[in-house]
């Protein structure tokens, strides 16, 4: 393994301060889904489309609610680990990172977090007692869901919609499940489909925690239809729900 690692820093240290500034490497999924169905394993692939080799370091950080409000936690149970914690991602290449969570390890039915990537190519460098300039850090990050079920179809009884303190409009999610939202929109009868409601300007396009509360646009109708996805695999199918909005 020294050895390994003493060729790529030694192809790095020749490399001008520029060239390691300016990496392009990228992570080719943004979400993961881990549960019974596919045993919590799965990867994510990165991928170097660039002439010189990347360091890169793996870490992981827990996501949770607090008061409808989502916040970032260390990962203490240590319910999702990555193999190779560390590895070199040579050039015009790409490879699978090995994502594994800890079922036992949950805290309810569905957790999630972040799997970040970082660029540590020049700490390797300063590691060597080279006097070369650190190059530009970079990371990417990969929102993971892990549940202790396969996820559901969803209905609207697993979604409330109010205003809270402030008068501003939420929608919770009650499903037990990490979702996307996708859009929303004002419906005025249930049995309705979703192009024929009005769409909802600034309606936000984002995952939401279980029990986490996200802000939405005034729906102004009896019902808000919701465009989501209901859980954060790739397989995932958009799905419409009709909310009731309270008077």
């Amino acid at each position: 393994m020294w050895w390994y690692r003493f060729r790529w820093v030694w192809a790095a240290l020749c490399l001008p301060v520029s060239a390691l500034a300016q990496q392009a490497w990228y992570m080719e999924s943004s979400t993961l889904l881990l549960e019974p169905s596919n045993r919590y394993v799965t990867t994510v692939v990165a991928t170097n489309p660039t002439s010189q080799p990347i360091y890169l370091r793996a870490s992981t950080t827990a996501l949770r609610t607090k008061e409808g409000r989502r916040e970032r936690a260390p990962d203490s149970e240590q319910v999702l680990s990555v193999y190779p914690a560390e590895f070199v991602l040579h050039p015009n290449s790409s490879f699978a990172v090995r994502v594994v969570a800890d079922a036992r390890k949950l805290n309810g039915v569905n957790q999630s977090f972040y799997v970040k990537l970082r660029d540590i190519s020049h700490l390797a460098a300063e590691g060597t007692g080279s006097a070369m300039a650190a190059s530009t850090v970079l990371a990417h990050e990969v929102l993971v869901a892990v549940g202790a079920r396969n996820a559901v179809g969803l209905t609207p009884e697993m979604f409330d919609v109010g205003r809270d303190a402030q008068g501003q409009w939420r929608l919770k999610n009650r499903s037990g499940q990490h979702v996307f939202l996708q859009g929303g929109y004002a419906c005025q009868d249930a049995r309705q489909t979703l192009d024929r409601c009005r769409k909802l300007s600034g309606f936000p396009r984002q995952s939401a925690l279980m029990d986490e509360e996200t802000r939405i646009p005034a729906p102004d109708a009896p019902y808000l239809g919701v465009l989501l996805l209901p859980s954060l695999g790739p397989q995932s199918q958009p799905q419409a729900l009709f909310v009731q909005v309270p008077p």
